[in-house]
């Protein structure tokens, strides 16, 4: 990245094209969003709770 930071960043998991991984780590992190563990870990890490978005 190159320049100030203005917002926060979406970030991503990158695999190779055709992966066998990408429906799965889809679906863990799924779960992890309906279950609340997604925000737990992020709030741990970043401090606060993540947006809505």
């Amino acid at each position: 990245m190159v320049g100030p930071l203005y917002e926060g960043q979406q970030y991503g998991i990158v695999f190779h094209k055709g992966s066998e991984w990408v429906e799965p780590t889809n679906e863990a992190l799924a779960a992890m969003r309906e279950d609340g563990t997604y925000d737990e870990i992020y709030t741990k890490w970043f401090g606060e709770a993540p947006s809505a978005e």
